[in-house]
């Protein structure tokens, strides 16, 4: 199916919803927001994007992801505190000949670097395997990945995204490929990581327990909350998207935090909504996706899902 063929998606659409939807469109009466936890292929399946009659369901309701109901629960809480850093963003563009290079994204960390004040921007050689090993990654808030990355479903923890990698005479010098086994092993107690990469939502389906692959991993080192992608994203419409995102994120944080959040927070006191900020931003940023004048189409905006707490 072409991009451009819109009647071909709304029909294809309109199948699935009948499947999937119909049956408790009568129990979704007064509900704005909504926690799936898909099976099998359905992990793979944008919800956001479907048609209830002639809108997205993502305009009608927030949507997140669970990746099982038995994951779900060893998933660490977001911990309401300060962190040392509000934001980690990386662009590697130092990618192999075969490969296309990713021109938007030091635009893209650039544009989003902007909404904080506390940051942390790697790019170019800087933004390399060994810099993000070494880093207190603990104590970032936010994690903003823009890379190249590359889907193994045979070896689900062979995955992973492509840093620039470093000339070095120890015999420990890392090869600029961060797979899902390493990072499942590290310490990443971020509230939000961002995987702006192509595929980096695909893994091996295991029935009843979710996608292993890199969003487990990310999880898993103790991620509160993982965006990816289901499919290659595109290098031109994603840094709009993200700086979208962003902008919301901001915003949404804000307008959710309150006295009482302040107060918990300065005492280290953890607390997790099933619905928080990140979910609403995620669901404003797409909405208006939808009404921007060349990537309105879900292609651009329904590959990146929010999974976790």
């Amino acid at each position: 199916m072409q991009i451009e063929d819109r009647s071909s998606l709304k029909t294809l659409s309109q199948d699935i919803t009948a499947i999937l939807i119909d049956p408790v469109k009568e129990h979704l009466k007064g509900i704005d927001h909504l926690v799936i936890s898909p099976d099998g292929g359905l992990h793979l399946l944008p919800f956001e994007a479907l048609l209830l009659d002639d809108t997205y369901l993502i305009e009608r309701y927030s949507v997140k992801y669970v990746p099982s109901m038995s994951v779900y629960d060893v998933i660490d809480d977001p911990r309401i505190r300060v962190f040392d850093n509000e934001l980690l963003a990386m662009a590697s563009t130092d990618t192999p000949s075969s490969l296309s290079t990713l021109a938007y994204a030091m635009a893209e960390v650039d544009s989003i670097s902007t909404y904080y004040s506390n940051s942390t921007i790697l790019k170019h050689k800087q933004a390399s395997e060994d810099a993000f090993k070494n880093l207190p990654l603990s104590g970032y808030r936010i994690i903003h990945l823009a890379a190249h990355g590359r889907l193994d479903e045979h070896l689900p923890d062979q995955s992973g995204l492509m840093l620039a990698a470093i000339t070095s005479l120890s015999p420990v010098a890392e090869d600029g490929y961060l797979n899902a086994r390493e990072i499942a092993q590290m310490d990443i107690n971020s509230e939000l990581v961002v995987l702006s990469a192509c595929n980096t939502g695909k893994g091996r389906v295991i029935h009843g327990e979710g996608v292993l692959g890199l969003q487990r991993a990310f999880l898993s080192a103790g991620a509160s909350s993982v965006m990816v992608s289901l499919w290659n994203i595109f290098d031109r419409s994603t840094p709009v998207f993200m700086d979208t995102f962003y902008r919301e994120l901001v915003e949404a944080q804000q307008e959710q935090t309150t006295f009482m959040d302040m107060l918990k927070r300065s005492i280290g006191v953890s607390a997790s909504d099933l619905v928080d900020y990140k979910t609403l931003a995620l669901q404003r940023a797409k909405n208006k996706m939808i009404k921007h004048p060349y990537y309105h189409h879900p292609v651009h905006w329904a590959p990146f899902i929010l999974t976790g707490k």
